[in-house]
Order: C-alpha cells, then structure tokens, then sequence
C-alpha cells in the first residue's frame, strides 16, 4: 500500500543511491561524487577490528546493488518528471539533506526560504504522488531498511514538534481581562432592600417561565396554570 512515509523514504534513499554510485555513465545519471579511501597514515594503529569495520562501510555505504540502482532509476528518470519543474530541486535538496546528514533548514536560508513555506511544498509533493501511484496501481517497490526505519523516527519527532506549532498558532490570544475599581452599591438599608426585591421579582419570573416550559403542550394543565398565576 502506498503511504506518503514510503515515498518520502525511496527519494530520501534514492538520494543516497546517488552518492554511492562509482561508475559515472549514462545509467549512473553522471554521478560527480569522488571516490576515496584510507591512505597508510590513516592505517597506523588500526587493529583487526578497526579493519573489519572499514571493509564492513565500504560494502554498505559505497557498493550499490542493482536492485538500489533500479529503485533509484525509477525514482530519479520517472517519479522526478512527474514533480513540477519549480518543486524539483526543492524536494531533491530535502532529500540529499537527510541522506547526507546536511541541515534543510541551513540550505533554507541561504536561499531565502521559509522552511515551513518549504516543507508545506514538499509534504504537497509528496501528497500528490501517494494519490497518483496508488490511483494507478503502480508496483510498490519498498526502500531499504535503513532509510524506512530512520524515516519512521524523524516523522515522529517533526510530528510532535509540527503539532505543538499547530495547536499554538491555533490557539486564540485573549488580552488579558482587565475591571475598573469595585465599589459596593449597597450602603444603605434601602438599597439593600431594593436589591432583595428586584431579585425575588426576577426569580419568581424565571420559576413562572419554567413551568410554563415543562407544561407546553399538556391538555388541561397550561390553562390551570395560568390562572394560578
């Protein structure tokens, strides 16, 4: 099933596909990334676990499969065309920023963008290609692990984070209640006398009110009762 979480994670992969990829051809879209490795200097010292480790990135992080090949192809040749053009290095931006560990918000600024403009614009993106590939019943290839579960996570916390943001702009600003000085009205016993007869006058009214209420529509008894009062 196709979920705004996948699509995000296959270009956020595809984004790293791209940076792992050694051979620049057609099929390699071009990549410009420079190859590098450990020289003798930075050997010194190491010991056979440290050995392990290094083989052990290369072969996650700087070999591409051709499955990741043909996910990024399918990502890079189809799913960017169907991005409008003025979206497209904004989303691809997005994505190397995650896969790369770069800050989104950094590149935001340098170019005079508003992030929460830029992130609007993306989840729209996103949103859009969900509703097209699950229109369309497209093959659901589903990204690596590892992007899928970080994604996960970092969609937790900017969710938490993006609803508090919400909840608070949302939330009306009341100025604060401000009274004039109290004074008490009732100084003398006739105004204390007044005051005890206008209240008895408004609740005999209020009573009279709710039993013509409670008596609407009763045979017999709303004419009684209005003799009675």
């Amino acid at each position: 099933m196709w979920t705004i979480e996948i699509v995000k994670a296959r270009f956020i992969e595809a984004a790293d596909i791209e940076r792992r990829m050694l051979v620049k051809s057609a099929v390699g879209g071009g990549n410009g990334w420079p190859t590098y490795d450990f020289d003798n200097e930075d050997r010194k010292g190491w010991v056979q676990a440290d050995i392990d480790a290094a083989r052990e990135y290369w072969a996650e992080n700087k070999i591409t499969s051709m499955p990741e090949v043909t996910r990024w192809e399918e990502v890079f040749f189809e799913w960017t065309q169907l991005i409008p053009q003025q979206r497209r290095l904004l989303v691809w931006r997005w994505a190397q920023a995650i896969a790369n560990g770069w800050s989104f918000s950094e590149w935001c600024q340098k170019k005079g963008i508003v992030r929460r403009t830029a992130y609007n614009r993306i989840e729209r993106v996103f949103s859009i290609l969900t509703a097209r590939f699950a229109d369309e019943a497209r093959l659901l290839r589903q990204p690596g692990e590892k992007w899928a579960s970080q994604l996960k996570l970092r969609d937790a916390d900017s969710q938490v984070s993006s609803q508090d943001v919400a909840r608070d702009a949302k939330r009306p600003q009341h100025q604060p209640f401000r009274t004039g000085s109290h004074h008490d009205a009732l100084t003398t016993p006739e105004a204390v006398a007044a005051f005890a007869q206008h209240l008895a006058e408004t609740n005999e009214r209020r009573r009279k009110a709710r039993l013509r209420k409670a008596l609407r529509g009763v045979p017999g008894e709303l004419a009684g009762e209005a003799e009675a009062a």
